[in-house]
């Protein structure tokens, strides 16, 4: 069972299965407006082509709190609450990639990479 929460102190495996649940954290006003998700919330930032999300591996206490964290950055953000989706929902469309990538150490946060 992929999802199982791993030990918070253990290195998360690198790579990321199709039936990985991937999260991402909801920010309003910048992704919801009007109660409804934006469509930037699932693009990457400007000159980036990729999206950062995190796994759930990692447990949902602490991705509600990194982006509890990231939100607290800018005060015109509030958290909203974290979005799911699996890891093959992403790369169902052949150009989509989840991609480990280690930051920082010891912890890995994803992201997604469009090609």
């Amino acid at each position: 069972m992929p999802d199982a929460p791993h030990d918070a102190d253990a290195p998360l495996p690198k790579n990321i299965a199709d039936d990985e649940t991937i999260v991402r954290g909801i920010l309003t006003p910048w992704q919801v407006r009007n109660g409804k998700l934006r469509r930037q919330a699932f693009q990457p930032p400007k000159g980036s082509s990729e999206l950062s999300v995190m796994r759930l591996l990692k447990g949902s206490d602490f991705c509600k709190d990194k982006a509890v964290e990231i939100a607290s950055k800018n005060t015109s953000n509030n958290y909203s609450g974290l979005m799911t989706i699996r890891a093959d929902g992403i790369r169902s469309d052949g150009r989509t990639n989840v991609l480990d990538s280690p930051d920082p150490p010891n912890f890995r946060f994803p992201a997604i990479s469009r090609g």
